[in-house]
């Protein structure tokens, strides 16, 4: 993947997506009620699982216990419902699959149906992009209504993963929800808590499918001793070695209000 500039229609997106949940958000957090019991009771079941070779992401506000303290819940409220629903649309929008939110966090697979490396470069772009709604969108209008901003850290692999179905025998798709069972997946979580504030870590998987372009920004971290990984070209177990990943948007001169008028 070649550093470049989002293109206008993307960036376009993000603003107008943002715009509409500022005035929802506006609305729906004038009155918050008091919840009076668990809004919805069920039992989980498995059902179908099947083997992929996917990309798992998770990314996580950063010291997110502390910034609710600091910003009070009205605030975090504002911040959450502004950044993680367009956090979920940029997922789809690099043909991705949101698993779950864990309320500052989120969990998406890609490349379901692609190469090892079209899967590597989508959840890259991916990573890429959330920088670049956060500094350039998230944070500008957080920081307008005297909100602090926030930074996010991440941790991705590359592997086989098994997916299942699970949920209540229902034709409502509101009490299924799909989930993972694959040491790759637990290992996109360990990445992102030893990840540090804003930082990006990656498995060998992802370095390895990257594109040349990309190889530039993966700088060498650490090993991860819990696990090793069978590369792919020799069928050996190696080290897990974890790379930091860099990559930013290359920034254009005109800024999008520019352009829109243009």
């Amino acid at each position: 993947m070649a550093r470049k500039t989002l293109t206008y229609s993307q960036k376009r997106d993000v603003h107008q997506s943002l715009n509409r949940r500022e005035d929802e958000l506006a609305e729906r957090l004038q009155d918050i009620s008091t919840g009076r019991g668990h809004p919805l009771n069920w039992n989980k079941r498995l059902n179908e699982p099947k083997r992929y070779e996917i990309a798992t992401v998770f990314i996580d506000i950063d010291h997110f216990t502390q910034y609710l303290i600091r910003n009070g819940p009205r605030a975090t409220l504002y911040m959450i419902g502004l950044f993680i629903p367009e956090a979920m649309r940029v997922i789809n929008e690099y043909d991705g699959h949101f698993e779950k939110n864990t309320g500052d966090g989120l969990l998406a697979y890609f490349g379901f149906g692609k190469s090892a490396q079209e899967s590597v470069a989508d959840v890259l772009q991916y990573i890429t992009t959330i920088r670049w709604v956060l500094s350039h969108e998230v944070n500008p209008r957080l920081e307008q209504l005297d909100i602090e901003p926030v930074t996010v850290s991440s941790g991705a692999t590359y592997g086989e993963a098994y997916l299942a179905e699970i949920g209540t025998p229902s034709e409502d798709s509101s009490l299924k929800r799909l989930t993972a069972v694959s040491t790759q997946v637990n290992t996109a979580f360990g990445l992102e808590t030893q990840a540090e504030v804003d930082e990006h870590l990656v498995g060998p998987a992802i370095e390895h499918h990257a594109d040349e372009d990309d190889h530039e920004y993966l700088r060498l971290e650490d090993v991860y001793d819990p696990y090793e990984w069978e590369n792919p070209e020799t069928g050996a177990l190696e080290p897990y070695t974890i790379y930091q990943y860099i990559g930013e948007w290359i920034e254009d001169t005109v800024p999008l209000e520019g352009e829109a008028k243009g």
